[in-house]
């Protein structure tokens, strides 16, 4: 018993003795902060000023090269710009980093597409599946965008954005 009740003191000190105070306030890596670079290649992703996009999210992973949203948004903005061989990269750079983003899935899928890959674009669907089921919106956008493509449509045909 006695070792049980020094080893539950030696657990409480842990925290106390090895947390950085600053890390504690604000850790850099919380989810759903942005840095302001990144907060800036957003506004440019959202105007729809890819090339700014692209320059700004390039400053951002080379600072953050794990940042799955920001390789997955330099991905679309690449695909947006019809440089679709950069764009897949980017995507694969995004899962590699995080396997499971919805987004960098469901546009890969996408990019895919574009380029012919009606098999690839499938893998990306199935995975979508494992990850979320039907139910989930990345999963619904990419079937109907591989529907659409197995009807015939080519990415210029009905475009609406986000469509391939």
């Amino acid at each position: 018993m006695r070792g049980f009740a020094t080893l539950a003191a030696a657990l409480l000190l842990i925290p106390f003795t090895t947390m950085d105070p600053a890390r504690a306030i604000a850790p850099p890596s919380s989810p759903g902060q942005k840095s302001a670079p990144y907060a800036t290649a957003l506004k440019a992703v959202e105007a729809e000023d890819y090339r700014e996009a692209v320059r700004l999210l390039n400053e951002v992973v080379a600072a953050e090269p794990r940042n799955a949203d920001a390789l997955n948004h330099l991905g679309f903005s690449y695909r947006r710009l019809g440089r679709l061989n950069e764009a897949v990269a980017a995507y694969a750079r995004a899962l590699k980093a995080d396997p499971d983003h919805l987004g960098a899935n469901e546009y890969l899928g996408r990019a895919h597409l574009a380029l012919g890959r009606i098999s690839e674009a499938a893998a990306r669907l199935a995975h979508l599946w494992n990850l979320c089921g039907p139910s989930c919106e990345a999963y619904r956008s990419l079937n109907r965008a591989i529907e659409a493509y197995k009807e015939g449509a080519t990415p210029g045909e009905k475009r609406r954005p986000g469509r391939w």
